[in-house]
């Protein structure tokens, strides 16, 4: 049932119901990002292109818990991960981001809820909601329908200096640039 905010938001969503971002503004489509995908990602909280439970929605839809993630496949060699989570339903021209984060190479998994801002091995990256900083959920507008959501993990063939400023995905290309080795993806849906 909808909250009497989400209600008004309805109208708003049916209206921009034909306007999505698309694969034109998924992190896979920016020059240098794309990779052979040999790593498995996986979640014990949601199975691939299933329904991610609102548990994983901010507030007013859940508790904006992190799923559980796993991967597998990270190739040797590899010395950083970047994890990415993006909304490519999005009715604006502009990447739908809601997480953004540089893992240590020998992490191999997420547990449910584990991707706060204060996480001591992850690096966060400022996403397009201003400077917040972890894991943000799926909420799509309500009445614009299905939302697809990707998780996205990336293996590097080189470290970014932890001291190297990057307040946005745009200062990240240049880490990831030629540099991307591998990566996953793993995909959920949630509707507005």
């Amino acid at each position: 049932m909808r909250s009497p905010l989400e209600m008004l938001f309805v109208p708003l969503g049916w209206a921009l119901r034909n306007h999505r971002n698309g694969e034109k503004h998924s992190v896979l489509s920016r020059p240098g990002w794309d990779a052979p995908e040999t790593i498995t990602l996986r979640s014990d909280s949601f199975r691939e292109g299933e329904n991610i439970d609102d548990r994983h929605s901010p507030p007013g839809r859940g508790s904006n818990l992190s799923p559980q993630l796993s991967w597998t496949g990270v190739p040797a060699g590899t010395r950083q991960l970047v994890l990415v989570f993006e909304d490519l339903d999005l009715p604006f021209d502009r990447p739908g981001l809601h997480t953004l984060g540089i893992l240590p190479p020998d992490k191999h998994d997420a547990a449910e809820g584990e991707l706060t801002p204060g996480h001591e091995t992850i690096r966060w990256v400022p996403t397009g909601h201003g400077s917040r900083l972890g894991y943000l959920g799926p909420r799509p507008l309500p009445g614009h329908g299905p939302h697809h959501y990707r998780f996205h993990l990336l293996a590097l063939d080189n470290a970014i200096d932890p001291a190297s400023p990057i307040p946005d995905i745009d200062a990240l290309d240049h880490h990831i640039t030629g540099r991307a080795i591998a990566r996953g993806t793993l995909e959920g849906h949630q509707t507005g």
